[in-house]
């Protein structure tokens, strides 16, 4: 185990990782750049491969090498939801707010192209992004900081979250804050919480990841 917001346990988690004598380690969202070059040089001296999947840019070096998930997957998704909001809306101009978590970068892929996507289609329609945290997702934080932008603006007529882990607890805050009704809420990656959701209808639309498996 390790902390996404402190890089020092990552380091000591792939340490530890390497003196189990594995055949390649793989961890998911954490990009290269945040390593240690000590980390890279011990896992280079073993000859044990790192698989780095959901972020971008990885390098393919020798040692770390790119997974799944990377830039291209998570923008061509941005791409398909916007279209389905468009689709949805019958081309009538409208409101959507999106939620982002920078800290991933195949995230940010995601973000941009959903806008430029929403923009093309869409002249008149907008997308505002509300970023996020991983402390304020560690805190629960998540879905009031979006009940209350909702609440300050009745205009919204989308929320789009990047990932379905992101969007844990948010229905049931908008069911307590009377908002069941006013948004349309789609995203990225579904998870066990938001199949039920859609299943229920409280959900409109979600992607799941398609890795390619080689």
């Amino acid at each position: 185990p390790y902390k996404s917001n402190d890089p020092s346990t990552l380091q000591a988690a792939f340490m530890t990782a390497l003196q189990k004598k594995p055949t390649g380690v793989i961890l998911a969202g954490e990009s290269p750049s945040t390593w240690s070059a000590s980390v890279i040089d011990a896992y280079a001296a073993a000859g044990v491969p790192i698989i780095a999947g959901s972020t971008c840019p990885v390098e393919d070096d020798g040692t770390v090498h790119p997974g799944s998930g990377t830039c291209e997957q998570n923008p061509r998704t941005g791409k398909a939801l916007a279209d389905w909001v468009v689709a949805d809306a019958g081309g009538q101009p409208v409101q959507v707010l999106m939620q982002s978590m920078p800290q991933y970068n195949v995230y940010i892929g995601f973000r941009d192209a959903f806008q430029e996507e929403l923009t093309r289609l869409c002249p008149e329609c907008s997308a505002t992004v509300q970023e996020t945290t991983l402390a304020q997702f560690g805190a629960g934080q998540i879905p009031s900081a979006f009940v209350n932008t909702l609440r300050s603006n009745p205009d919204y007529d989308y929320v789009v979250f990047d990932n379905g882990a992101w969007a844990q607890g948010f229905i049931p805050a908008m069911n307590a804050a009377g908002l069941a009704d006013r948004v349309k809420v789609i995203g990225n990656g579904i998870n066990g919480d938001v199949l039920s959701q859609l299943q229920a209808g409280t959900i409109a639309a979600w992607s799941a990841n398609a890795y390619r498996l080689y």
